[in-house]
């Protein structure tokens, strides 16, 4: 016996031959316990109070607590301490259960008791709880550590099926425990890319492969799909059997937003400076060319208004007049940083665009509305830029049906700026199309000439003025783009 291995133990007994008893057993086998004496719980609780102790040893009948009450009291005043329930019955009764439900680590009956009997039992009482103890605080800590975590903690049985509550999986998908019990989480899944989900899972079940793929998975938060990262890993058995899938889902949609906005600002300064280029190196030759054309246009039609060189040299002089639009749009796109701004109205600029687009309005049955809010502040702006983000949304809302375009412009304060929205009721647009919606040269109107350059340049102009601009679309539904400017620091 060593000196490491002496007990601190408190004796909770009112008989004063058992506590006789019960200290000569302790004192022959492990003669380096220390014991000290209750005769009632109270009494306990104070020498409790006073010092700390290994483990207590008690009996359930005291003069001011009887029963398995008395074993409930110390536990809940005491939940880390060690207890040893003592019995006087020869059989396992109900009383010593309920003290081991109620916290007792074990129990001994007084009238079997001998000396290695209860020097085994208390050694494997304080190992228990320090067990327990540890225990209670991993868990404690793998708590905190999901709760602190952007992710979703899930666990699955061997194939795959949910088999216990999962509640962070049903806080995020709104799904209850009865719709994602077995393999029904699947229909959390974006239904176009549930195969694929299934796919993969069964594809890990088979090889046992860790889990590491990318899906969309409906948030009821937003009440909507965004995209997420799945990863899990296999617990087997020692002989090799799959048993439990454990792992994390990761919203990744925001993440993902903002590379492909950096990718975007990327693509557009390269573009930007490569288009720069070739839009000077054009300029000249577009320019003889249509002044040629022009020229013998004029000459022509002085011999005949009809016939094909007429039609031919008409044709030649519309497609260098759209040749120069667009080489003017790709120079407004590759400007990096706005013009000289100065304190502006931005309900004017608005007004300004609607009067430059009236004949345009007209030729295509269109309506355009303008709302402002009263007393809206001037605010840092290039006046002239700002009327072309104006012409362009409303050219592209009015383009974007055939007949009939309604295009409502509102105007309001927020607070830090300006705050307007331009929507139209429109055809709409795709995911696909809303997300490249302003990149450079991308069009989803290739078949009606379209450029590729009128959201670009919008995009363009409202960075250059430290603003930011969205798009809220739903196809079939019409579209709403919303930017924001900042007003006078």
């Amino acid at each position: 016996m060593t000196e490491q291995d002496a007990l601190q133990i408190l004796l909770v007994e009112d008989s004063s031959a058992d506590r006789t008893r019960i200290s000569r057993l302790l004192a022959h086998q492990s003669p380096l316990d220390e014991v000290a004496m209750a005769t009632t719980l109270q009494t306990a609780f104070d020498e409790l109070n006073k010092r700390s102790f290994d483990v207590v040893l008690l009996d359930l009948i005291l003069p001011d607590s009887e029963g398995v009450e008395t074993c409930r009291r110390l536990c809940e005043a005491f939940p880390m301490l060690p207890v040893v329930v003592l019995t006087g019955v020869s059989d396992e009764d109900e009383h010593s259960v309920a003290a081991l439900q109620h916290g007792a680590q074990d129990y001994l009956n007084k009238r079997e008791m001998n000396g290695p009997l209860i020097s085994r039992s208390l050694r494997y009482a304080v190992e228990r709880k320090r067990s327990a103890v540890d225990l209670q605080r991993s868990e404690r800590r793998y708590r905190a550590l999901v709760s602190a975590t952007t992710s979703l903690v899930w666990s699955t049985d061997g194939n795959g099926c949910f088999v216990s509550p999962q509640p962070e999986w049903e806080k995020l998908t709104g799904q209850t425990q009865e719709q994602s019990a077995g393999r029904g989480w699947l229909e959390a899944f974006q239904p176009a890319r549930r195969s694929q989900v299934n796919a993969a899972w069964a594809t890990a079940t088979s090889t046992g492969e860790p889990l590491d793929f990318e899906t969309p998975v409906f948030d009821a938060a937003t009440n909507s799909f965004r995209l997420a990262r799945v990863r899990g890993v296999p617990l087997r058995t020692d002989a090799g059997e799959i048993t439990e899938w454990v792992g994390q889902l990761t919203d990744i949609e925001d993440l993902h937003r903002t590379e492909l906005e950096l990718r975007r600002d990327e693509r557009l300064r390269s573009l930007g400076t490569f288009a720069a280029g070739i839009a000077h190196e054009l300029n000249n030759p577009l320019a003889a060319l249509w002044s040629s054309s022009e020229a013998a246009l004029t000459r022509a039609t002085h011999v005949t208004r009809d016939g094909p060189i007429v039609e031919c040299l008409d044709n030649v002089v519309r497609s260098a007049e759209r040749c120069a639009a667009i080489v003017d749009n790709v120079l407004r796109f590759s400007r990096s940083g706005a013009g000289d701004q100065r304190d502006g109205n931005l309900e004017r600029a608005a007004l300004n665009a609607v009067m430059l687009t009236r004949q345009f309005t007209r030729e295509h049955g269109a309506t355009v509305e303008v709302s402002a809010e009263p007393g809206l502040p001037r605010i840092p702006m290039n006046s002239i830029e700002i009327e072309q983000v104006f012409v362009n949304l409303i050219r592209n809302g009015i383009e974007s049906i055939n007949e009939g375009a309604e295009i409502r412009i509102s105007i309001e304060k927020t607070l830090d700026g300006l705050q307007c929205s331009v929507s139209d009721n429109g055809r709409g647009m795709t995911e696909d199309v809303r997300l490249h919606a302003f990149d450079p040269f991308f069009t989803s109107r290739l078949d009606q000439s379209g450029t590729g350059l009128g959201l670009s340049i919008v995009h363009s102009i409202i960075q250059s003025h430290y603003g930011s601009i969205e798009i809220e679309s739903t196809e079939g539904a019409g579209t709403t783009i919303r930017f924001a400017l900042p007003g006078s620091p």
